[in-house]
């Protein structure tokens, strides 16, 4: 098993040019030191996660076939989709599994956005642990407005870019990089097809950040899943150690019950930490039973926990 491992959850904006996205894929699993160990596809929102483990340097180059393939397709002002962006390479965030520091990984980040932003007109901001300004401490201050939000923003000097790149923007958008913690992304299901209740309990959620320590570190937004035929509580969660998904499904769960609707289930976006599950006095099993994982797709537990997918594929 290599010595030095970490994580990447790439952000692609594409998620309905299948033949692409398999080519990105096998490209990279054609390359020696890392492996695609998941990619979640999303055609309402028109992006893909895809979650790259491997050796560092391995995994900077793999990054940079995103940019490559990205250059000769997208137009940042053609997007559409319903998930909020800022790029088409739009988020990169890397997670240090073993054998190097966060602050080694992002020495290592920074000299790989540097190259990237030159060769591919893409300006980068820096957000979370890496951010240098409070106006990009989150995704969402970031995100706020969508690309052309950035642009207001940037211009009027609100924000700034870290990298700008010497040749001028390219069509490309912004990239936001990162390192920090394992973080979830995962999206409960509810069981109304109503907007208006989904945005109207995330509300509720956000408000409910300001007293309650537990979910201080969880995004909420309410969205719509033609695909699914229901709504969601989409929900970015930074601090699994403050909370795990089956009491983070039961406050949910609250919460909807008194906007008069239910839950029914839920999706993970990528992969998750054994222990974002739940206690370990609950087994697997159960945890996926109670969270309703399986409802709108198949989880196969040892190619979406990340504990098990490395011992089965990292050996």
């Amino acid at each position: 098993m290599p010595e030095s491992l970490i994580e990447c959850v790439l952000n692609f904006s594409c998620g309905r040019d299948n033949a692409l996205l398999d080519q990105i894929s096998h490209r990279i699993n054609n390359r020696t030191g890392l492996k695609v160990a998941h990619r979640d596809v999303g055609k309402d929102a028109n992006r893909t996660v895809y979650t790259l483990i491997g050796e560092p340097d391995a995994v900077m180059d793999a990054v940079g076939i995103f940019f490559e393939e990205a250059d000769d397709r997208f137009v940042i002002t053609r997007h559409e989709g319903e998930h909020p962006m800022v790029g088409i390479v739009d988020v990169i965030p890397v997670v240090p599994i073993r054998g190097i520091t966060a602050q080694a990984l992002a020495e290592l980040l920074r000299r790989e956005a540097q190259s990237w932003s030159e060769k591919y007109r893409v300006p980068i901001i820096y957000y979370g642990s890496m951010a240098t300004q409070e106006s990009a401490r989150t995704l969402a201050q970031i995100r706020k407005g969508g690309y052309q939000g950035l642009q207001e923003r940037v211009y009027k000097r609100e924000i700034q870019y870290d990298i700008l790149p010497n040749s001028g923007l390219g069509h490309l958008g912004t990239s936001c990089l990162t390192t920090r913690d394992f973080m979830v992304a995962w999206n409960v299901n509810l069981t109304t097809q109503d907007l208006r209740i989904a945005k109207s309990i995330a509300r509720q959620l956000r408000q409910e950040r300001s007293i309650d320590p537990s979910i201080t570190d969880v995004r909420f937004l309410g969205w719509e899943m033609q695909e699914y035929g229901c709504t969601q509580i989409s929900t970015n969660v930074y601090n699994i150690n403050a909370i795990n998904l089956m009491q983070l499904y039961r406050r949910i769960t609250g919460v909807a019950r008194d906007h008069g609707v239910d839950t029914a289930g839920s999706e993970l976006i990528g992969m998750v930490p054994r222990k974002a599950l739940g206690p370990y006095d609950v087994s697997v099993e159960e945890a996926i039973k109670v969270l309703g994982l399986n409802s709108v797709q198949s989880f196969v537990r040892t190619e979406r926990i990340i504990d098990e997918w490395i011992s089965n594929n990292l050996p």
